[in-house]
């Protein structure tokens, strides 16, 4: 059984978005609820001199993040689905920023800080799924490719800011005001979510975890959470693997993490155009980008300089390049409910986090070598899942679910021509 719901007031009583202004408001939240995990990651030399964490309890503060995701990642899904797109990415901002700017003042042991890490997670994961509904609901099929990997780019992007924060920020005035000056970044993003009408959208009635059927999702969501262990693991542990084996300086080594962010961002607009005009076997692209990401992680197991300079760009753009089109494939395979499937899938990318930056912690004090190699292995075993369960989707996509075209979306929507 179908309805028809109204988001947030009446059809055109207010200005249609323009697609630049719709992307805004994807990004900006995006950007400011990603930064949390990574000023963890640069700031770890900091945060080891002042509450004493070493590689595995950073690890395990890193996975922290993580659990609050998996763990309220189903419901806030479905709750992104009730109160509408808009909503939800200013409710996800805003308590992204409390709880940076919470850090910045009450964190004085490794528990706190791991709690407040937590419920940053949990707004990370309302954010995923919001910014997904939001793009499923504004762009309509115009240029969603496109969109979606600009979207994605804003967790290369916050890696960008985190990584130049270790020269300039983190050095000068301290992780405590580092935090904070995110955390108010983070309140300032919900002025990007314009409050406009939507139009009248067909709300399906459907299994919770969209259009896809749980046996597929499920598998597929076996994939991320491997794929996502080992590019968690790359970004939370790439500053402090340049300085300690590769002796590079930590300055050097956070605007080098920063390079690879930027990398990282052109690689997810490039093949985000790329897929608007590849409408065929979405899902293939992602696993061959993490498949492709062992390449750079043998590499940086030999521990050299030039290894990392090659090594963390490489990686940026494949071990974490992946993830724009595949939550492209996923909307548009889940076109109806794009918030709910992503809550079923953000549990897999929340598990990842949580078990590989432990794992890999534990290695990493013992191996440097070893734990790259490892991650490797990850990589191509996750590229394969990742496959297997695109490929089974592909066949279970019911027909009102089927986004096997642009133009079967419409390029009406609320987006105002430019």
């Amino acid at each position: 059984m179908s309805t028809f719901r109204e988001r947030r007031g009446r059809v055109n009583d207010k200005p249609p978005l323009t697609w630049h202004r719709a992307i805004v408001a994807a990004v900006v939240p995006y950007v400011a609820c990603s930064t949390p995990i990574f000023l963890v990651g640069t700031l770890a030399l900091r945060l080891r001199e002042d509450l004493g964490i070493d590689e595995a309890r950073l690890g395990g503060l890193i996975a922290t993040f993580a659990v609050g995701g998996a763990i309220t990642a189903p419901t806030l899904g479905r709750v992104a689905e009730r109160l509408g797109p808009g909503l939800s990415l200013r409710l996800a901002s805003f308590s992204s920023g409390i709880a940076m700017l919470t850090i910045s003042v009450v964190a004085k042991s490794w528990l706190t800080l791991a709690l407040l890490t937590a419920a940053a997670g949990a707004s990370a994961s309302f954010m995923q799924a919001s910014s997904n509904l939001w793009l499923a609901r504004t762009m309509r099929g115009h240029r969603l490719g496109l969109a979606f990997g600009l979207k994605q780019s804003g967790g290369p992007a916050a890696a960008l800011l985190a990584g130049l924060a270790v020269p300039t920020l983190g050095i000068a005035i301290g992780w405590r005001w580092t935090f904070a000056g995110f955390g108010m970044f983070a309140l300032l993003a919900t002025l990007s979510v314009p409050r406009v009408s939507l139009p009248l959208v067909e709300v399906r009635r459907a299994r919770p975890t969209g259009d896809v059927s749980l046996r597929p999702l499920v598998v597929i969501t076996m994939g991320v959470a491997i794929s996502t262990a080992v590019s968690t693991s790359f970004t939370g542990f790439a500053v402090t693997a340049a300085v300690q084996q590769g002796g590079i300086g930590e300055s050097m080594a956070g605007f080098l993490f920063a390079a690879g962010a930027l990398t990282g961002i052109g690689t997810r607009i490039a093949l985000g155009h790329w897929v608007d005009h590849n409408t065929r076997r979405h899902f293939e692209l992602p696993a061959m980008l993490v498949a492709a990401g062992a390449i750079g992680f043998l590499v940086l197991s030999t521990g050299a300089a030039p290894a990392f300079v090659f090594g963390v760009p490489f990686s940026f753009a494949t071990a974490w390049g992946w993830v724009g089109v595949f939550h492209h494939a996923l909307t548009r395979a889940n076109n109806t409910s794009p918030a709910a499937a992503t809550g079923i899938t953000l549990v897999g990318s929340n598990i990842g986090v949580i078990a590989g930056p432990a794992a890999f912690g534990l290695i990493f004090g013992r191996s440097f070598a070893a734990a790259w190699i490892v991650a490797a292995v990850g990589s191509v075993l996750g590229a394969t899942v990742l496959a297997v369960g695109g490929r089974m989707i592909e066949k279970d996509k019911r027909p009102s679910g089927q986004l096997a075209r642009n133009d079967s979306l419409g390029h009406s929507g609320t987006l105002k021509p430019k």
